[in-house]
């Protein structure tokens, strides 16, 4: 069973890292995913109003 699950991840890696020709790549990708969350939390946050039980 453990050497089935080794091999799941190895293979999973693998993938991943195939999608990502070099380091550089890997960088790129990274960033831009990086970058995606940000605006993302940014929509998020300027939507939200503000809690009326904050402490003062």
């Amino acid at each position: 069973m453990k050497k089935i699950v080794l091999a799941a991840i190895l293979m999973s890696g693998a993938i991943v890292l195939s999608g990502c020709n070099t380091v550089a790549g890997l960088g790129t990708d990274l960033k831009k995913g990086a970058e995606h969350v940000g605006s993302a939390l940014e929509r998020a946050g300027n939507s939200v109003a503000p809690s009326q039980n904050q402490a003062k």
